[in-house]
């Protein structure tokens, strides 16, 4: 492995690690990233949809779906971007996307109940939809822990990713040196 990648490994390795660090003590502003993010990638992705109807709204079916989520998508982004510190906005974005995870645990539920008959790890399914109702209602109940719990994940996650990349760089380091390197 060249010297300038191997540098770069390392390198990335203590940014993770340090941005991990940086997260876990720092979870208002890390979710108010976050929030800039996506109001980023909401923006896009409404412009998207509002030049596919632009250009294409007469041979598009539920044409007047795709401007209507253009629409809806241009203005989240919008709100976002600017107040990405607004209580309101965070409030409903958590409430919405509480919402989404208590659905995807009751179609996982439901789902379950049905594969009961011809699969045997059908409970497999049952606990992750029970799991999720319970977290999307947790997130609905206790939205500040469950801010916080998202920072923590995320923190830990980098931290956790930049030490196995030092590791993969330290075994590397300790081989180049067996071999004569």
């Amino acid at each position: 492995m060249k010297t300038c990648l191997r540098i770069l490994w390392l390198i990335s390795g203590i940014l993770l690690i340090a941005c991990g660090v940086y997260v876990l003590l720092n979870p208002a502003q890390t979710l108010i990233g976050i929030a800039s993010l996506i109001g980023l990638a909401a923006l896009f992705s409404g412009a998207f949809s509002l030049a596919t109807y632009f250009t294409q709204k007469d041979e598009l079916f539920g044409s007047k779906g795709i401007l209507l989520d253009g629409i809806l998508d241009v203005i989240l982004g919008i709100l976002l971007i600017i107040y990405p510190t607004s209580s309101l906005i965070a409030n409903i974005f958590l409430g919405l996307m509480s919402l989404w995870v208590i659905s995807k645990g009751a179609m996982a539920v439901y789902h379950a109940v049905l594969a009961k008959e011809f699969e045997r790890h059908w409970y497999v399914l049952l606990i992750i939809g029970i799991l999720l109702v319970l977290f999307g209602i947790l997130a609905l109940i206790k939205p500040i822990i469950t801010m916080v719990a998202i920072s923590v994940i995320l923190g830990v996650f980098l931290i956790s990713d930049g030490i196995e990349i030092l590791g993969h760089w330290w075994m590397i380091q300790k081989f180049r040196k067996n071999i004569g390197l």
